[in-house]
């Protein structure tokens, strides 16, 4: 696979975490919003939910009223994420695939830590959730 999956967090400023996705040309910019559930803490329930229950998982980033859907499908030894943009219309949803990436469980996780600890290094709370990644790596080596 010669375009890899990047995910860049930036800080927070009032409620807001700015989140930059991209493989190869493909570019998403994120301001997700603290409300109604802190994104990072989201996107890691999402994940935990997908590798230890081997089953589809989704995470909700807001962008108020507006939102990204994130989803995580593993089949086998790969996963796939699909990012959706969700516009909010009168009670009616409509769904645009913006992003559709898939890796190895492993290479996935990798990605993901990696992003999650580099803008974690400054922030206190998510511990655990790196915990979590860093035993799921270790076990799939």
């Amino acid at each position: 696979m010669s375009d890899k999956l990047t995910i860049k967090f930036s800080a927070k400023e009032n409620g807001w975490l700015p989140i930059d996705v991209s493989v190869g040309d493909i570019k998403i910019e994120i301001d997700a919003s603290d409300v109604p559930r802190e994104p990072i803490s989201e996107l890691i329930e999402a994940i935990e939910k997908c590798f230890l229950n081997n089953t589809e998982s989704k995470a909700w980033l807001y962008l108020e009223p507006n939102y990204y859907k994130w989803s995580f499908i593993p089949s086998g030894d790969v996963v796939k994420i699909k990012i959706y943009f969700v516009k909010e219309a009168y009670n009616e949803n409509k769904e645009f695939l913006e992003l559709e990436y898939s890796d190895t469980h492993r290479e996935l996780l990798l990605t993901l830590w990696r992003s999650i600890k580099k803008y974690t290094s400054s922030q206190e709370g998510y511990g655990k959730a790196l915990y979590f990644i860093e035993n799921r790596l270790n076990e799939i080596k």
